[in-house]
């Protein structure tokens, strides 16, 4: 299995709004969601902003569970442990 499913993409940042790194999920190059650990990553936040121009209509609901949980192992390696 691939890392990321075809079309999507992860970028990983921090923000200085966030205490903590954020992940930002992509398909087709259009802002999909934004995942937070701000509560830890067993009760991460994930927001969908439909309000985006270019929101897709349509995406496979498996390569988004696929992409989410591969940003989720990515902000684990890279959260701060203190």
């Amino acid at each position: 299995m691939q890392e990321r499913p075809p079309g999507f993409h992860v970028d990983l940042l921090f923000p200085d709004k966030y205490s903590d790194f954020i992940a930002e999920v992509y398909y087709e190059d259009r802002l999909v969601s934004v995942i937070s650990q701000e509560n830890g990553l067993n009760d991460a936040e994930i927001k969908f902003d439909s309000g985006v121009r270019g929101f897709p209509e349509k995406m496979s609901l498996k390569g988004l569970e696929e992409t989410v949980e591969y940003a989720k192992r990515r902000l684990y390696e890279l959260r701060k442990t203190s």
